[in-house]
């Protein structure tokens, strides 16, 4: 019970301590204008210490001021990072201002593994599976494999989507900065950004065959 205790309140100081660091980042890249990006990546990493902590009171106006440039200078990495956290929150049924359940969760989800493609091909695995070497999300398939045969239905609805979905948010972007066109097929759309990118050239596993392996 001690060990438990201290490793509690380790976690808490640690949270805290991102919390201040996370907002000495935005307080200084907020001082040169042309630091948007890295004072909303720095938010985003806010907003996820205040999911951790609970704080979900405070994470509507952190989300609608990282939005709000995100869609202006369209950051397809912020967006499916902002999409997945979400998704988790969601689903947990804990968003103060946006839906809850299963089914907002899948929403979120399947957003977030659009935007991560329309960025490069790297990040939709990082938000699926993640990477040694990724970004400090949660990705989904992990998320799933903890929530026993509701994460099993999650990761079956997100496979049948990848294979019969398109490029298409709701929202039409026909200004948009992405080498992946709207409106394709979603696995003609990996297609296109894996062979744009082929890394060091080992053997990808696409979505939906990363899905399957768990299932």
């Amino acid at each position: 019970m001690e060990v438990s205790a201290k490793r509690v309140q380790n976690s808490a100081h640690n949270l805290t301590l991102a919390d201040n660091y996370y907002k000495e980042c935005i307080s200084q890249a907020q001082v040169s204008k042309s630091r948007h990006y890295f004072a909303r990546t720095a938010l985003i990493g806010l907003i996820r210490v205040k999911h951790a902590q609970g704080d979900y009171a405070a994470i509507p106006s952190l989300l609608a001021e990282v939005e709000q440039l995100a869609q202006q200078y369209e950051y397809n990495d912020h967006l499916a990072s902002l999409r997945l956290t979400q998704g988790h929150i969601a689903w947990e049924g804990n968003a103060p201002a946006w839906e809850n359940g299963f089914d907002a969760a899948l929403r979120y989800y399947q957003h977030a593994l659009i935007y991560a493609l329309r960025y490069n091909r790297f990040l939709p695995d990082e938000v699926l599976s993640g990477r040694p070497q990724g970004t400090p999300l949660r990705p989904i398939i992990p998320e799933c494999l903890q929530r026993g045969e509701e994460g099993r239905q999650m990761l079956i609805a997100l496979r049948d989507w990848r294979q019969t979905g398109t490029n298409d948010i709701g929202t039409p972007r026909p200004d948009t900065i992405s080498p992946i066109p709207e409106g394709i097929a979603l696995l003609e759309a990996e297609r296109i950004a894996r062979e744009r990118e082929p890394g060091d050239g080992s053997l990808q596993k696409s979505v939906v065959e990363q899905i399957e392996t768990v299932l």
